[in-house]
């Protein structure tokens, strides 16, 4: 009888070595920083528990692409055999040239099994460009006997950001009087129209000024000639 139970206990001790779980992640899976965070923070932390180990819990980055991203603080215990490191941003982002979702892997190693774990970064975008127009000047030529309503060029500015910082509305500025009370530009288009005759402007080249403005402020200008044929 001794012998039978020494053999059972002896099947338990070796089935419980053999029954080693893999680590568990217990942190969040989902991520939200702002686009213009500094190299260094801390932008969040990637905890692991592993009750029955064997040994200590390791956690790592798994791929370049994430390591390009971010990269893991030291190491502290936590209850259940765990541990967690803070997650720390390791290069400069944009949203407005690139995606604004990233996905970012690691792993946790208890010195026999690894389980993989990933974490959506989302970046949420900061109005930090300005319109840009598509042209460095514009030019367009127009007749003299022009009606009034007519589109004589469109100006067009573009800016990547999103939300209000990506919405861009148009004004004219000159020092030609004349140019300004003959022209008009719309404020949600670029588009210039003819407002008046220009009978006694043949010849001339009138010259203004278009202003993108986005939703935060931010402008660009550029110069448009319009010669009177």
């Amino acid at each position: 009888m001794k012998l039978v139970l020494v053999s059972m206990l002896f099947s338990v001790i070796i089935a419980l070595a053999i029954c080693n779980n893999a680590p568990v992640f217990r942190s969040g899976r989902f991520l939200i920083v702002r686009e213009d965070t500094t190299i260094g923070t801390v932008i969040g932390k990637l905890t692991a528990v592993d009750p029955d180990g064997p040994e200590d819990l390791v956690l790592n980055i798994t791929d370049d692409a994430t390591a390009k991203l971010v990269r893991l603080g030291p190491m502290t215990d936590v209850p259940n055999h765990g541990k967690t490191a803070d997650i720390l941003l390791h290069t400069t982002l944009d949203r407005d040239y690139a995606s604004p979702t990233r996905k970012l892997v690691f792993v946790a190693t208890d010195g026999e099994t690894s389980t993989t774990g990933t974490v959506t970064l989302n970046i949420d975008d900061v109005n930090d460009n300005a319109p840009k127009f598509t042209q460095k000047s514009y030019a367009a030529r127009i007749p003299s006997t022009a009606a009034v309503g007519v589109i004589v060029v469109i100006t067009t500015a573009i800016d990547p950001d999103s939300s209000y910082g990506g919405i861009v509305q148009y004004t004219m500025n000159t020092k030609e009087l004349f140019a300004y009370q003959a022209f008009d530009v719309n404020l949600y288009t670029g588009l210039i129209s003819l407002k008046m005759p220009l009978v006694t402007q043949k010849g001339r080249d009138l010259h203004l000024v278009v202003i993108a403005t986005d939703g935060g402020g931010l402008q660009s200008a550029v110069n448009v000639t319009i010669s009177v044929v």
